[in-house]
């Protein structure tokens, strides 16, 4: 972790400003570890289901607090939306219970970037596809985890779109799973409406959420 956050951090310095990331070069690195931790905890409730429906997201937070973080807490609008297009008719629970059942859904988000930015305004950038670029080369591997069991017949989706797009690209259409699975990557699987940011409905339709 300290090697990817070390490789990255000009590009950081290139897209934000070298005096914007000094200041919070701490608070970055330190979210990076903290939702880290979040999501290897959410890899062991996983054990004994299958991941069949991934949806990729941008950065586990765009603010400065580790509560942001999906599998931290569920509780902004973005976290809303994903829940209503796995579970449209049943309010969220509690926390533990909340992701036991995704986890029965055989849900698993994860992220393209793993350092937490607001990346509003950025993503026509250069430096933003390469620092995607190493993201997505770093989600990857995550997905590799050999604790995670998937399903014969994954679904993927996106939340954003100009971020999808771009993950598809820098995955040149195809997302490599373990044992030889891949899944053919599309516009036709970003879960977002004309805003650009994430559609329940959309979502729901797309991971085919009976």
């Amino acid at each position: 972790m300290e090697e990817l956050f070390a490789s990255n951090l000009p590009l950081l310095k290139k897209l934000f400003g070298a005096d914007v990331i000094e200041q919070q070069q701490d608070l970055i690195k330190s979210l990076l570890e903290e939702t880290e931790n979040c999501w290897d905890k959410n890899i062991d409730r996983l054990r004994g289901h299958k991941v069949e429906r991934i949806l990729i997201g941008e950065a586990p937070c765009s603010g400065d607090a580790v509560s942001e973080y999906f599998y931290k807490t569920i509780f902004n609008s973005y976290h809303l939306k994903i829940w209503k297009g796995l579970y449209p008719d049943t309010p969220l629970p509690d926390q533990p219970k909340a992701y036991e059942m995704l986890a029965d859904k055989g849900f698993l988000l994860v992220d393209s970037i793993p350092f937490s930015m607001k990346y509003a305004g950025k993503r026509d950038k250069k430096d933003y596809s390469i620092l995607l670029k190493n993201g997505v080369n770093w989600m990857v591997q995550k997905l590799s985890d050999k604790r995670i069991n998937y399903a014969d017949n994954v679904k993927v989706a996106f939340s954003y779109k100009a971020n999808g797009l771009k993950v598809m690209e820098a995955l040149d259409g195809k997302l490599s799973l373990k044992k030889g699975q891949s899944v053919t990557l599309s516009p036709s699987q970003i879960a977002a409406d004309g805003s650009g940011y994430t559609n329940s409905k959309l979502l729901g339709e797309i991971l085919k959420v009976n």
